[in-house]
């Protein structure tokens, strides 16, 4: 595979990730949750917190003090879990669960 394929795929998966992102966090959606190549064979998706300084709650807040759901809760880490598995097959690796 090339870099550069390797590349359009990554971004693809970074689009799937930012697509599952809760609608009413625009900015977290639009702006704060990027993909980028980070060398031959890498590739780096990252929220940034200076955007989206809330994002380090998503995983501790299930709800909110006043008791209404957090949209955002595990919405990465599920939307990772979820595109794993396909982009472990797009790029022709295998995922190893332990």
């Amino acid at each position: 595979m090339t870099d550069h394929r390797f590349t359009q795929i990554m971004y693809a998966f970074s689009d799937k990730i930012r697509a599952d992102t809760p609608i009413d966090t625009g900015n977290l959606r639009r702006t704060a949750t990027r993909g980028k190549p980070s060398g031959n064979g890498k590739f780096e998706i990252t929220v940034v917190a200076r955007i989206a300084p809330y994002f380090h709650y998503v995983n501790d807040m299930r709800t909110f003090p006043s008791g209404k759901p957090n949209p955002n809760y595990h919405y990465f880490n599920d939307s990772l879990e979820t595109h794993l598995e396909e982009l472990a097959a797009a790029i022709g690796g295998t995922i190893i669960y332990e």
